[in-house]
């Protein structure tokens, strides 16, 4: 679809944002099929959505901040939210301040 065109090129664009550079071909391919994956096991139609280039944005920023600029570290952050049960932006936000005001 044409949202999936655009999807590819947000997530070119997160690259150099976060990254410094672009995705090469099969990092490209990579990013959309676990982007893909994720949104199925959602339950949802396979049709990715605002939201979802929300939480692409989020993966991309967290390898950038933890020096790992790769495709296997945001398809270690989908694995990770899987786990927590983090499927929107809402989700992840919500944890974040959960997580903040954890009491030790």
């Amino acid at each position: 679809s044409s949202f999936d065109i655009l999807f590819k090129a947000r997530a070119q664009a997160l690259a150099v944002k976060y990254w410094g550079r672009k995705l090469r071909k099969y990092e490209k391919a990579e990013i959309f099929e676990t982007s893909v994956d994720f949104v199925h096991l959602k339950g949802r139609e396979v049709q990715l959505s605002l939201s979802d280039v929300e939480l692409l944005e989020i993966a991309f920023k967290a390898s950038a901040d933890a020096g790992a600029p790769n495709v296997s570290y945001i398809r270690g952050v989908y694995s990770n939210w899987r786990q927590k049960r983090i499927f929107t932006p809402d989700d992840y936000w919500e944890n974040e301040v959960k997580r903040d005001h954890v009491v030790i």
